[in-house]
């Protein structure tokens, strides 16, 4: 892998974004770009940081280790090598489009356009692929037994139901393993409460299990 810096993640600790600011003058390091994100929760603050320099790994490291030392170890800190791959500078906006640049050092306003561009260009791969979920399918089946819930259904009807609705609205079908998973989730959830069915339902596991021919 050809080495052009490194990815960076820091946990946004006390004095850490002035320390961050301070990295710029520092000669070797040729370009500095980096954001701050929340978290997913919105209550993990940290920074991501894109460096490039051609100083060593482990020199890079010894050096940040010392300049972030408010946590011991490496719990407060993570260092990737970079191969110079720019979806690096996109991924610095998968959290938030608009997020402020917190640190630039000899960045290109195009290349912070770009990395935005190539960002929503992800995230509306991702969300087509969302749209188009085996997941999906489960849903629209749910409400559909929901709506019938007076009727039987058996495991086959379940599972026909599952591949017409993925056929029928573009979504992907599961393979057999995943099929017999959401079937048999689909239905426990449909009978709930009916012992019956129930008991029918975890007898027809085990013996599916030990085929009949191990009692132990």
């Amino acid at each position: 892998m050809q080495h052009k810096g490194f990815l960076v993640r820091i946990d946004a600790l006390e004095t850490y974004r002035e320390k961050i600011l301070m990295l710029t003058a520092v000669e070797d390091y040729l370009s500095i770009l980096g954001v701050q994100h929340q978290g997913v929760t919105k209550e993990n603050p940290h920074f991501h940081l894109v460096v490039e320099s051609m100083i060593d790994l482990q020199a890079f490291r010894k050096r940040m280790k010392k300049i972030f030392n408010l946590s011991k170890g490496n719990g407060n800190m993570s260092i990737k090598p970079w191969d110079g791959n720019e979806d690096a500078y996109s991924y610095l906006f998968h959290e938030d489009p608009n997020s402020s640049i917190l640190v630039s050092k000899n960045i290109a306003d195009s290349t912070i356009a770009k990395a935005k561009d190539r960002n929503l260009a992800v995230q509306r791969e991702i969300e087509q692929y969302k749209s188009k979920a085996t997941w999906r399918a489960e849903d629209i089946v749910r409400k559909q037994l929901d709506a019938k819930r007076s009727e039987k259904y058996y495991e086959r009807e379940i599972c026909a139901m599952l591949y017409r609705a993925c056929l029928t609205h573009g979504k992907y079908p599961p393979n057999e393993y995943k099929a017999k998973q959401m079937v048999a989730k689909l239905r426990w959830e449909l009978y709930a409460g009916d012992e019956g069915t129930e008991d029918e339902m975890i007898n027809g596991f085990v013996n599916s299990v030990y085929r009949f021919n191990d009692m132990r």
